[in-house]
């Protein structure tokens, strides 16, 4: 079976790294497997792809991830494939036109659901636009219970073809422990004895790090790393100001060492607003990182009983939380512990073989 991914892009982003260790799994058991992004964007994930032997089928032409000119595009290519895997959203959208044209030719189309929520599902117009595009679609997978019942609640006709496929990770990238000098080298500018919170996200509002600040201007002699970039990130600087923790609270931007940070800090802290799934939580647990999450779908179903949740938007439960663990280090330990043994459920081979085993199943209903 041939098989195509398709995704807007693979920017350093959770739906992307899932992607990436996917393909590469993928091509590792021996499936011939392909990926296309609508666009290049130079990352890492684009290079590991490659030298891991996946095919990755760059555009002749740059295009805007929202142009139609996508559809023509991939007309032409996935006539090639017996089974096409398509994530995110306009990705989805392109393909499912796409294959309009081909007729009882058009491959299978596979899609998997990232999120238990998106903008669009705010809009009524755009009801009719998923309503069309879920329909041409052989199968749905979910990335959590969360997200299979989110999906099914926003469109009831999609149910019966969803099922629930966790993320994974390569456990492998997340052995060993830190050390005051990998540390002092990671973070120059945080004291050597100073606790280190750490959380990784788009600065964007699902993530709320707003109110991941207010509750760590309540923590007091922390200091808080936070890795990702996003359009919040002036906003988040200025709060930063604001609430007077600008030098106990630095931004990373991307990092490909995301293994060589967690490894380093105490504890791994989540405030968002919602989740599908949480990759870099499950990324923490197996660096063994007790946690503070909000508890909301997606996280709630990830970390269980390894880490401490606190309602989500309430700034004094979550600095209440983060203040108790600090002090606490024989429930640090007994969280470290626990994170280690969760993790070992998510990995990227069981993910890669549950697919496998939905392509099938969608081969043979065809």
């Amino acid at each position: 079976m041939r098989i195509l991914h398709v995704i807007n892009d693979l920017r350093l982003a959770g739906a992307e790294r899932l992607l990436a260790d996917l393909a590469t799994q993928q091509r590792e058991s021996g499936m011939d497997v392909s990926l296309a992004p609508l666009v290049a964007c130079g990352s890492a994930f684009e290079t590991n792809i490659r030298d891991a032997g996946v095919p990755l089928l760059m555009p002749d032409r740059p295009h805007p991830i929202r142009s139609p000119s996508h559809i023509a595009r991939f007309r032409r290519m996935i006539g090639g494939y017996d089974l096409v895997h398509v994530h995110l959203f306009p990705a989805q959208l392109w393909i499912a036109l796409a294959a309009l044209t081909q007729g009882r030719s058009a491959p299978i189309l596979f899609t998997t659901e990232h999120n238990t929520h998106n903008t669009r599902r705010n809009v009524r117009a755009f009801r009719l636009v998923d309503r069309l595009m879920y329909s041409k679609y052989d199968h749905i997978a979910a990335i959590s219970e969360g997200t299979r019942d989110a999906m099914a609640t926003y469109l009831p006709e999609t149910a019966s073809k969803i099922s629930v496929v966790h993320n994974g990770i390569d456990p492998r990238r997340f052995t060993g422990s830190g050390s005051p000098e990998e540390r002092a080298c990671l973070f120059p500018q945080i004291p050597i004895t100073a606790p280190l919170l750490l959380c990784i996200g788009r600065l964007e509002p699902q993530k709320d790090f707003p109110n991941l600040l207010w509750a760590f201007a309540q923590v007091p002699d922390a200091h808080l790393a936070v890795i990702g970039t996003g359009p919040l990130q002036a906003e988040l600087e200025a709060l930063a100001q604001t609430l007077a923790i600008p030098t106990r609270v630095h931004f990373f931007g991307r990092r490909n060492d995301i293994p060589a940070l967690l490894r380093n800090a105490d504890v791994y802290v989540q405030a968002s607003e919602w989740e599908g799934f949480g990759i870099a939580a499950v990324e923490a647990m197996a660096s063994g990182l007790p946690l503070v999450i909000t508890d909301v779908q997606g996280l709630r179903e990830v970390v269980a009983d390894a880490g401490i949740r606190v309602p989500r938007g309430k700034p004094d439960a979550l600095a209440d939380a983060i203040r108790k663990l600090l002090a606490t280090p024989a429930q640090r330990q007994a969280l470290s512990k626990r994170a280690r043994e969760r993790s070992q459920i998510f990995s990227i081979a069981a993910t890669a073989d549950a697919y496998k085993e939905l392509y099938e199943r969608s081969k043979k209903a065809t």
